[in-house]
């Protein structure tokens, strides 16, 4: 199965995902975004032929499946998310499209760009002492990508994702993802 050729040459990013929720094809925009977000990464791991659930986290997981089993039942579903940069605040508009055959494309426009304001730079130690936990975990909101501070109380700062991800030999790959509670209300209003 493939995308129209009309879905090939636009900025949003469009995939096809098959009954099974395999990404049967993308667009252009799929693979820049893709390699300007997480380099050759997202490609290798979430590419043509990989089943999208893999990608998602746990905490919304469910959320979004329920999402794309709708659209597989013939409703147009959309939900709008973010989605940021290192430096930037972003918030796409995800619309997923019935296709033939219980397939799904599922378009992902950006609505909001602007500059990411009150995101902080910190060193390693820095996040060591105010964004780990007891085992070393950091805790990342899946929906705005705050982080969650080591205190444990609610507190959550935009931290620049560079941060998180430039200092792997000190282990600050053990990532963990949750929802901030702005995002929580936000997503599930009724929990």
């Amino acid at each position: 199965m493939r995308l129209h050729p009309s879905l090939r040459d636009t900025n949003n990013t469009i995939f096809l995902v098959d009954k099974h929720m395999v990404l049967c094809d993308c667009n252009d925009a799929y693979m820049r975004f893709a390699c300007e977000n997480d380099g050759v990464a997202i490609p290798a791991r979430w590419g043509v032929g990989c089943s999208i659930v893999a990608c998602l986290p746990e905490i919304v997981k469910d959320r979004i499946l329920d999402l794309y089993r709708q659209a597989q039942g013939g409703r147009i579903m959309t939900m709008r998310y973010q989605c940021h940069a290192p430096h930037l605040y972003r918030e796409y508009l995800m619309r997923l499209i019935p296709g033939q055959n219980e397939t799904v494309i599922s378009e992902h426009a950006l609505v909001i760009e602007r500059p990411l304001k009150g995101a902080i730079s910190i060193d390693s130690a820095d996040l060591d002492r105010r964004f780990k936990d007891q085992h070393g975990t950091v805790t990342q909101c899946c929906n705005c990508r705050k982080v969650r501070h080591a205190t444990g109380g609610e507190e959550w700062s935009w931290v620049h994702p560079m941060t998180l991800i430039t200092h792997p030999a000190e282990g600050t790959s053990n990532i963990s993802h949750g929802l901030c509670p702005v995002c929580l209300e936000q997503l599930y209003p009724d929990v």
